[in-house]
């Protein structure tokens, strides 16, 4: 049987009072969506980092 996961679009979106917008994210969820490479080509370095 095959897993489905549901989240917010990106953890900018997700905001909870008094938390930093990713720890928020960490707390709710064991995965994140990492779409930047959608709309442009990484450089070398940010894909070595």
């Amino acid at each position: 049987m095959s897993m489905l996961h549901i989240g917010a679009g990106g953890w900018a979106y997700f905001k909870v009072p008094g938390l930093d917008s990713l720890e928020a994210y960490s707390k709710a969820f064991d995965f994140v969506e990492v779409n930047s490479t959608f709309y442009t080509i990484p450089s070398i370095e940010m894909v070595r980092s």
